[in-house]
C-alpha cells in the first residue's frame, strides 16, 4: 500500500500536470499561493486547496508551501465510490482542523519517523464529511477558463468521453484548425492537446 507524502516547500512553481491516483491538500503558511485548477486561476491566501484525482492543475507561485498527497489506496476503505466523488474546498468548514492535523503530522514525524499515522484517518474522515460532493458517474474535472471556445472543446470530450477522439474531428466540429486547437490548450491550460486527451 502506498503511503501519504507530506512536503513543505520554500518556492515551488510546477508545469500544468493531471493528478492521478490521488488527493493533493496544499496551503501556505505565509498566505501565498497561487495555482491554477482545471483552467481557473485562483489565489488561495490562507485557505486549503483540493486537488482531486483526474484535474488539471498547475502551481503559478506559492511559498512556504505545505503539500499533503493522499493515495487512493489511502481513501477507497472510507469512500468506495471515490472514482464517483471529488472534494469541494469552498464546502470546507474546518479548515483551521485540518491544517492543525496536518501541522501535527509534520511534528509528529519529526519526533518518531512513524509513516502510519492515525491523523490521516481522521484528516481522510473529515473530508468526507464536509467536502465530498458525489456524482452520478465516474468524476470528470470541467475546465472553466478565459476562453469560451475552449470551454465548449471541453464539454464535447467530456460527453464523448468513451470514444477515440483526435483534434481532427474537434477542428470540423468547431470549425478551427488543429493548430488553433493545441494553440488553445497550450496557452490556457499549459499543457497540449494530446496530453489532455
Amino acid at each position: 500500500m502506498e503511503h501519504a507524502t507530506l512536503c513543505i516547500h520554500d518556492f515551488l512553481t510546477t508545469d500544468t500536470q493531471r493528478c492521478i491516483n490521488q488527493v493533493i491538500l496544499l496551503f501556505s503558511l505565509n498566505s501565498k499561493l497561487n495555482i491554477n485548477i482545471n483552467g481557473k486561476q485562483t489565489s488561495i491566501e490562507n485557505n486549503i486547496a483540493i486537488i482531486n484525482h483526474s484535474d488539471l492543475f498547475c502551481i503559478t507561485h506559492a511559498e512556504q508551501l505545505v503539500e499533503l498527497k493522499i493515495p487512493i489506496q489511502q481513501i477507497i476503505p472510507l469512500n468506495q465510490l471515490f472514482f464517483n466523488c471529488y472534494y469541494d474546498a469552498k464546502a470546507l468548514n474546518a479548515q483551521a482542523y485540518l491544517k492543525q492535523i496536518i501541522l501535527s503530522m509534520i511534528e509528529k514525524l519529526n519526533t518518531i519517523n512513524s509513516t502510519e499515522l492515525p491523523q490521516l484517518t481522521e484528516l481522510i474522515s473529515t473530508l468526507e464529511h464536509e467536502a465530498k460532493k458525489i456524482s452520478e458517474h465516474v468524476y470528470i474535472p470541467t475546465i472553466h477558463c478565459e476562453n469560451e471556445l475552449l470551454n465548449k472543446i471541453s464539454e464535447y470530450i467530456q460527453t464523448h468521453i468513451t470514444q477515440h477522439i483526435m483534434s481532427k474531428e474537434i477542428s470540423s466540429i468547431f470549425y478551427i484548425s488543429s493548430s488553433y486547437i493545441s494553440i488553445l490548450f497550450k496557452k490556457y491550460l499549459g499543457i497540449s492537446f494530446k496530453h489532455y486527451i
